[in-house]
Order: structure tokens, then C-alpha cells, then sequence
């Protein structure tokens, strides 16, 4: 299966890069420094991402989850907890220990991307994020 899929590797890059774009524009064109804003990725010129995920911050990351949740957009929370707090390193013994790492743990968001979904689909999730951004 993997020797199969990996022919279409670079293809799928490349789609994940597209809609990486797409997404990254919808949030761009709504500058917001209010406890709501939302943070896209951010990429050095000279980086090429694969896109793998594509994790938005946002300090209101649970509503923003509710509010594409209602619209029927599924999100995920890959990295719920750093790893100094979680029970094999010390679990709450450590929690403040890394802020930096704790406040992205409980600001990061998933938005869906992957090379199957379809464009009406990315265009929904730009048009919720823009709705979500402008009310």
C-alpha cells in the first residue's frame, strides 16, 4: 500500500500546500487583535511544508471549535497536553514549568486537510473561518 501511495506523494504535497494557502489567505484577510483573533501558521521564506496538519492558534480555540462544529466543519486538537505535564514526566507536578508550551498546547487547532478534500469543501471551511473572523 505505501509503495502505491508514495508515487502519489508529491502530487499530494502540492494539493495540501493549495489548500494550506487558501486557508491561510481566509485568515489573513481578518486581522483581528481581540481575545477571538486567529493565528495561521507561519513559514519561513525558504521553507517548503508538506502540510501534514494545518494548526491555527486561537485563545478562544474551544468556541472557535464549537462555532465550526455547528457548521459542520470537524477540527482536532492533535496536542492537548505538553509533554512535561503529562503523567509519565510528572503530570501537574510540572504544570507552569513551560508556559510558552502550555498556552499553545490550549490555544492549537487542526483545521481539515488532507489531498481528497474536495475544493466546494476548503471553500466552506475559508468561508466559515471568514464569517467566524468578521462577526
Amino acid at each position: 500500500i505505501l509503495r502505491v501511495r508514495l508515487r502519489h506523494l508529491a502530487e499530494d504535497n502540492r494539493r495540501r500546500g493549495e489548500i494550506a494557502a487558501r486557508y491561510s489567505a481566509a485568515i489573513g484577510r481578518h486581522r483581528r487583535a481581540d481575545e477571538r483573533e486567529l493565528r495561521a501558521p507561519w513559514l519561513a521564506p525558504d521553507v517548503d511544508a508538506v502540510w501534514h496538519l494545518y494548526v491555527v492558534r486561537s485563545r478562544q480555540r474551544d468556541a472557535l471549535a464549537a462555532r465550526l462544529q455547528q457548521a459542520g466543519i470537524a477540527t482536532m486538537v492533535h496536542y492537548p497536553m505538553p509533554i512535561h505535564c503529562q503523567p509519565a514526566y510528572g503530570g501537574d507536578a510540572n504544570r507552569g514549568a513551560m508556559p510558552h508550551a502550555e498556552r499553545a498546547c490550549a490555544e492549537v487547532l487542526s483545521l481539515p486537510i488532507y489531498p481528497e478534500i474536495a475544493d466546494d469543501e476548503v471553500a466552506r471551511v475559508c468561508a466559515a473561518i471568514e464569517n467566524d473572523l468578521g462577526s
